[in-house]
């Protein structure tokens, strides 16, 4: 998990979460949508409403490894559990669909 906490940006329902280095580009998505939502990353036996796997939606492996070997002008866009989802230069932010 990031020790960056996920932010409101200037727009209200956008959150914005930075990765810290040592997290894989889905892990914080999966983390930023969580927040950004309410609801659990994993599902749990205390868990009512968990995110859907991510990798019904984006391919986890092949996330990962394009932005560990892409520069710095990689960006990419979708829709995961209801949220649009921007990842690039190190950031990751969430916004309702």
């Amino acid at each position: 998990m990031s020790t960056t906490q996920p932010q409101p940006s200037a727009h209200d329902e956008t959150v914005t979460y930075a990765l810290d280095g040592t997290e894989t580009p889905s892990t914080a998505i999966v983390e930023a949508v969580a927040a950004a939502s309410g609801r659990d990353a994993a599902p749990s036996p205390e868990s009512s409403d968990p995110l859907p796997p991510l990798f019904n939606t984006v391919d986890p492996d092949a996330l990962d490894s394009l932005f560990a070997s892409a520069g710095e002008d990689v960006s990419l866009s979708f829709t995961y559990a209801g949220y649009e989802v921007v990842l690039e230069n190190g950031t990751v932010s969430v916004t309702p669909a």
